[in-house]
């Protein structure tokens, strides 16, 4: 017997732009996907199957099912039901259930998972009342095989326990580095043959219109270097500004991105310091003020110690800003050697003598080269890739089904 899916829809776990305080400089990555996918390939077969996926979302919102945002009550009973008439199943363990079993009677749904740190939303019990289910999960870090020490132990295990359910059985893997392939083989029990190398995509921050409103809330007219971020622990907040206070820099930064978790430490670090003068944190900006601040910095600075693709480093080297970094994965594979000012983890005495040097000379040939490297990371590429990661999918899914029957 030759049994195969009857794939009926694709839904994408982030299906609306996520703000940035919720998944920090990947909130473009589901709308970007998606508008390219419907924009240049309106009439393909893989865009067909989310619209499908769309509507089938809609109609359980409509019926008071599920809610993206907010998952209410009903829901919670719904989902409660499910997993009680499920015995004492652990909901990782259901998981696992739901993505081995096949009923020949239900139609399938691709679910694409666009975050590997988390086990699949509420919506995915719900689905898998009423289809088959096949995984499709997007890895986009593993910070904590390589920084430990970033993480509680708690953080960790859950980590853990969700790439091994995601990982282990997705149909197929979408990586969006090259060297997060290398890593996830490394240190996770999966297969290369899953991954697909999808990068990210960068123009779009050449369709935002810049407001320069966002210029009245800064409090000098000197140029500036632009440092965006939120406040997690490998970004070098710390480390940053602690050089800028020993060398009593003279260096105007202007930060973006919430830091509220480090906020009793940087007014430690900045008590009594003239420092405290010349850098001003904006928190969360809009699309159309981050254009502004980052195409009149005179320099981006990240020192982040890993990335796990990089995404401003994308968009500063597209607007042809001086880059300033540690030596990352990230930075290295975007970008090779000699088209940012690349200082050795750790050495931020090395990045604020790089940032004086991006600010006071010529970097033009330097940024001409960012440019060009970068210019290839486009949305349009990775809608084509993702929806390859779909096809090899639904293949692979379908090769299952004939081993088992």
């Amino acid at each position: 017997m030759n049994e195969r899916h009857r794939f009926i829809a694709i839904v994408q776990e982030h299906r609306w732009s996520l703000d940035g305080s919720s998944w920090g400089g990947f909130s473009t990555y589901p709308i970007s996907i998606r508008t390219s996918i419907f924009q240049e390939f309106p009439e393909d077969s893989i865009a067909q199957l989310i619209k499908s996926g769309d509507h089938i979302i809609e109609s359980l919102e409509q019926l008071s099912l599920t809610s993206y945002k907010k998952v209410n009550n009903s829901v919670r009973r719904i989902k409660n039901k499910f997993l009680k008439n499920s015995g004492k199943m652990h909901r990782a363990d259901l998981i696992l259930k739901i993505l081995r079993t096949y009923n020949p009677n239900k139609a399938t749904i691709v679910y694409h998972q666009m975050n590997s740190f988390e086990l699949p939303r509420d919506e995915f019990f719900l689905l898998a009342r009423y289809y088959n289910m096949v995984l499709v999960s997007t890895l986009v870090d593993l910070q904590e095989t390589v920084f430990p020490d970033n993480f509680e132990q708690e953080i960790i295990d859950s980590r853990n326990m969700a790439y091994r359910i995601n990982f282990e059985n997705s149909s197929s893997v979408l990586a969006i580095s090259d060297f997060l392939i290398g890593q996830a083989c490394n240190h996770l029990p999966v297969g290369r043959d899953k991954f697909l190398h999808t990068p990210l995509g960068a123009d779009h921050v050449m369709k935002w219109i810049a407001d320069q409103s966002i210029r009245n809330r800064i409090p000098w007219d000197d140029p500036y270097v632009f440092f965006p971020a939120k406040s997690w622990r490998h970004k070098g907040h710390l480390g940053f500004l602690r050089e800028l206070v020993s060398q009593d820099s003279n260096l105007k930064v202007v930060f973006v991105g919430n830091i509220s978790s480090i906020n009793v430490e940087v007014e430690k670090i900045l008590k009594d310091s003239k420092v405290r003068r010349n850098v001003i944190f904006l928190d969360y900006v809009t699309d159309s003020q981050m254009r502004y601040l980052l195409e009149n910095a005179s320099a981006m600075v990240l020192p982040s110690s890993y990335e796990g693709f990089g995404l401003p480093y994308a968009e500063a080297a597209l607007l042809e800003v001086p880059i300033v970094a540690f030596r990352n994965d990230a930075v290295l594979e975007m970008l090779g050697e000699d088209a940012a000012l690349l200082c050795e983890f750790g050495n931020f005495k090395q990045i604020l003598s790089s940032l004086e040097k991006a600010v006071t000379t010529d970097q033009s040939l330097m940024t001409k080269k960012a440019f060009a490297q970068i210019s290839k990371y486009t949305w349009r590429e990775t809608a084509i890739r993702t929806m390859q990661g779909y096809e090899l999918a639904m293949k692979l899914a379908n090769e299952n089904l004939a081993e088992k029957y």
